[in-house]
């Protein structure tokens, strides 16, 4: 499929701009360590095997070293069939950093729920 690329080239401004939102927000509220809360940063994929990388360990380079010591943010990636080796440098992943979970679309909404009933069950407001 092919878009144009004065439609292409708005969207992925949009899109990082959300994402360096949404990371700046989480940064600042676990820095401030508010509530303890808990945060997932969920990342689909599919044939990324060139991005998939660079994308999550950017990112939890980025975050803070409490965070990521006790739990505070959990990094699901999902999976969707590649055929490339994005599932296997997810797996690696996986096992470099603790707060990452690789998940098949088939395992996804089982742990979600999960991990949505926990937080729910521990918030404290």
């Amino acid at each position: 499929m092919y878009i144009e690329p004065y439609i292409a080239i708005p969207l992925w401004a949009f899109a990082a701009f959300g994402f360096i939102y949404f990371a700046r927000n989480v940064l600042r509220s676990i820095a401030a360590g508010r509530n303890k809360r808990a945060y997932a940063l969920i990342i689909a994929a599919k044939n990324r095997e060139d991005t998939i990388e660079g994308v999550v360990r950017d990112f939890l380079s980025s975050a803070e070293t409490d965070a990521l010591r006790d739990e505070f943010l959990k990094v699901i990636l999902l999976d969707y069939g590649s055929a490339d080796g994005t599932l296997s440098i997810m797996d690696r992943l996986s096992y470099s950093y603790p707060v990452v979970k690789v998940l098949r679309p088939e395992e996804a909404e089982g742990y979600l729920k999960g991990l949505f009933h926990t937080y729910d069950s521990t918030r404290t407001g």
